[in-house]
């Protein structure tokens, strides 16, 4: 990603490495400081200023290689793409906007209740006798549970069947026959007086009428709490869905560091499934344990991102790369498909910086000085600012950057 430029690396070398490579071991003995001694004096002044200047070139490898240390702040500006686009999820190669999943099973057992949500009415129905008259020339029978409608449209039922006779158009009273009745539903408003009119269901008041001579008593009501078929298709609805968390959190707890898991499970089959109680039975709550096999998939991580950079590459510079950490990707309306597939709606915000490898990026920076190395960073696309920091550093040397990479630390900002 970097190219060196050999005038600016020499200039910088030049600063330190003139010490080193440049450096002419003078010719003490020709000193005027030397020439005043003679003998073992002498001698010990030339081997001493030798020593001194070997001791200064051993600090100052010391200095660059150990002591020195650089930071490098790079300021670089990234580039986000939103897109949203429907994926498939398959045991197929990832490739395009089809991503590979490995199905794996997890079997979960669990129970949960719920309060009971169904009414019921019970109680006793009314019951009396009426007296059925006909006023027809022909006589007639009445079925058993024949309808009865009493006052306020209330409809009760004959108990038995009835046989009533024909009455002569030229008679004084009507032919008549008196039958048992029940209410045809619980509560106090079936109980009537003596003497209440009725009617017979289907038939004119030209033709037959009823009455009764005593009172229709008996009729009481009371509504009590059941189990109903909606509650129970709640209750295995809630324990499949509470079951699937713990499933895909089981699964989740056996990935590796570059998988991830779909939210939805991509099948599910019951295996167990016992009600504490039993539809219409009278409960204020009722219970269900179940035991489950999910089947779940799991995606690779890297996968993800192959797809996600398909999808949103375009118009990014090719020496950007992904930033996975600051990219977000999020898996919605999945929908499972027959034969272990899911289809969903990937909703991505894509962030893209410079391609930064820091290590070698330092390697490269080894000695060279803060103008040089500046001009090399700032040739890397997107980078905005380059900011050098020197700690350790003494003065009256030569400021160039460490000759170890280690001792260079790099920091990115967006």
């Amino acid at each position: 990603y970097f190219k060196e430029e050999e005038s600016e690396e020499s200039g910088a070398k030049t600063k330190i490495f003139s010490l080193f490579q440049n450096f002419r071991i003078p010719n003490i003995q020709a000193a005027p400081l030397f020439k005043s001694f003679s003998g073992p004096l002498r001698v010990k002044l030339i081997l001493g200023s030798i020593g001194v200047i070997v001791l200064v070139l051993f600090a100052l490898f010391l200095y660059y290689n150990f002591i020195l240390r650089a930071e490098i702040k790079i300021k670089s500006e990234k580039k986000s793409i939103d897109k949203t686009q429907n994926v498939l999820f398959s045991k197929n190669k990832t490739e395009g906007t089809n991503i590979n999943i490995e199905v794996s099973e997890e079997t979960i057992s669990g129970s949960e209740n719920k309060n009971s949500t169904g009414k019921k009415e019970t109680g006793d129905r009314a019951r009396g006798e009426i007296t059925i008259y006909n006023k027809t020339e022909q006589k007639k029978k009445f079925a058993k549970e024949t309808i009865i409608i009493g006052p306020n449209d209330l409809e009760f039922e004959l108990t038995d069947e009835v046989n009533v006779a024909s009455t002569s158009p030229f008679s004084t009273t009507l032919s008549s026959a008196k039958s048992k009745v029940t209410a045809g539903s619980f509560g106090k408003e079936y109980n009537l007086a003596s003497n209440t009119n009725f009617t017979i269901k289907g038939f004119s008041s030209t033709q037959f009428i009823g009455k009764n001579s005593d009172s229709i008593t008996g009729g009481t009501k009371k509504e009590t709490t059941v189990v109903s078929r909606k509650a129970l298709a709640e209750l295995l609805s809630e324990i499949s869905e509470k079951l699937e968390k713990e499933a895909t959190k089981n699964a989740r707890g056996k990935l590796s560091s570059d998988q991830d898991i779909l939210p939805n499970a991509l099948s599910s089959e019951i295996l167990e499934r016992k009600y504490t109680k039993k539809e219409g039975e009278e409960a204020g709550s009722v219970g269900i344990s179940a035991k489950i096999k999910y089947s779940v998939g799991k995606y690779k991580k890297s996968d993800m991102d192959s797809v996600v950079e398909f999808l949103s590459r375009a118009g990014v510079p090719g020496t950007y790369a992904l930033k996975r950490s600051d990219s977000k990707v999020d898996i919605t309306d999945v929908k499972i498909d027959k034969n272990q597939t899911a289809r969903a709606l990937l909703k991505i915000n894509a962030v893209y910086t410079p391609q930064i490898e820091s290590e070698k990026l330092a390697d490269s920076l080894r000695g060279k000085s803060p103008d040089a190395a500046k001009k090399q960073i700032k040739s890397i696309a997107g980078v905005t600012e380059v900011v050098i920091t020197f700690k350790n550093n003494l003065p009256l040397i030569p400021l160039v950057l460490p000759r170890q990479g280690k001792n260079i630390l790099i920091e990115e900002e967006y």
